[in-house]
């Protein structure tokens, strides 16, 4: 569930915002960020924008939701809904921001291990989420 203080980040699903299917978020003060602008930003630049945004004063954390769907379908393949043109590893690692002291959870969510027999998107999200827990 959004709140009026969250960002919406990263996102590529949306041609046209009259017929998405969740347009409450069109509705309310969340911020967006689309892929295009985060990569035109810098992903860096652009997630700590972001994380500034919502982890100012009175804020007690920040949780991070890392729907998988936003990685590549070229890559993450284990989702029910693919599109190409989403985030590449390395892009992952530098939006999550699971170092910065203001993020206190995270979930990852979409993966289904039932469309990835040999666990290779499995064993990528690993890696995405060990490099981004590490800083790099």
């Amino acid at each position: 569930m959004f709140r009026e203080t969250d960002v919406a980040f990263g996102y590529r699903d949306i041609q046209d915002a009259s017929t998405y299917t969740s347009k409450a978020v069109f509705n309310t003060d969340v911020r967006r960020m689309d892929l295009a602008e985060v990569r035109r930003r810098g992903i860096a630049d652009a997630a700590r924008s972001a994380l500034d945004a919502i982890g100012g004063q009175g804020i007690a954390g920040v949780f991070v939701h890392f729907g998988v769907d936003v990685l590549d379908s070229e890559i993450m393949s284990a989702i029910d809904t693919p599109e190409a043109g989403g985030f590449s590893p390395k892009e992952a690692v530098e939006a999550l921001w699971c170092t910065d002291p203001r993020v206190i959870g995270m979930e990852m969510t979409i993966y289904d291990p039932d469309r990835d027999p040999d666990r290779r998107c499995g064993k990528l999200l690993i890696d995405i989420l060990g490099a981004a827990l590490r800083g790099r």
